[in-house]
C-alpha cells in the first residue's frame, strides 16, 4: 500500500489533519474485510521494475528501502479502526516507516486474538522499536505469542 499522505513529513497541523483523516478512511476500507487472516501493508519490491506503476517515495537507510507515505500503523493514526479484523493472523509492515510501539503491540494483543506473527518489525523500519522486543518477552513467558520476522 503507498501513496498515503504521512504526518511525519508534514510540517504543519493542517497537513497533519489530512494525513490523519486519509489514514483513518483507509483503515475504515480495511475494517470491512472481517475474515482477512493476512495483512500485507508493505509494497512488493518487485513492483518497482514493472513500467507504468508509480514508485512509492522511498527512503534509503544503508541498505535496505523504506516506503515513507505508507500508514503509520499506529493509535494516533487511525490503528484502533482495525478492532473489527479478529480474525488476522499475520501482520506484514516490511520496508515501511511504520510507527508501531509498545501500546500498539498491546491494542493488538488485546483486539486481535489469533494475531501470532509480524513481518518487518524489527530492522526492517526506519526508527528502532523502543521496548517492544522487551515487551514480547515479557508478555511471552506464558508460551508464545507472537513471532517477530524480518522480510525477505
Amino acid at each position: 500500500m503507498t501513496g498515503v499522505p504521512r504526518a511525519v513529513s508534514c510540517s504543519y497541523s493542517d497537513k497533519v489533519l489530512h494525513s490523519r483523516a486519509v489514514q483513518r478512511h483507509v483503515y475504515r476500507k480495511l475494517v470491512l474485510q472481517t475474515g482477512l487472516q493476512v495483512l500485507r501493508l508493505d509494497f512488493a519490491h518487485g513492483s518497482l521494475n514493472f513500467p507504468g506503476l508509480m514508485k512509492p517515495p522511498l527512503l534509503k537507510t544503508g541498505y535496505l528501502l523504506y516506503q515513507t507515505q505508507c500508514l503509520e500503523t499506529s493509535l494516533a493514526s487511525g490503528l484502533h479502526e482495525l478492532a473489527g479484523l479478529k480474525k488476522l493472523i499475520k501482520l506484514d509492515v516490511s520496508h515501511m516507516a511504520h510507527a508501531i510501539s509498545v501500546p500498539e503491540l498491546e491494542w493488538m494483543a488485546l483486539n486481535w486474538p489469533k494475531l501470532s506473527k509480524i513481518i518487518g518489525l524489527f530492522k526492517n523500519c526506519r526508527n528502532p522499536v523502543p521496548g517492544a522486543r522487551e515487551w514480547i518477552m515479557k508478555i511471552s513467558q506464558g508460551g508464545p505469542w507472537l513471532t517477530v520476522e524480518t522480510a525477505s
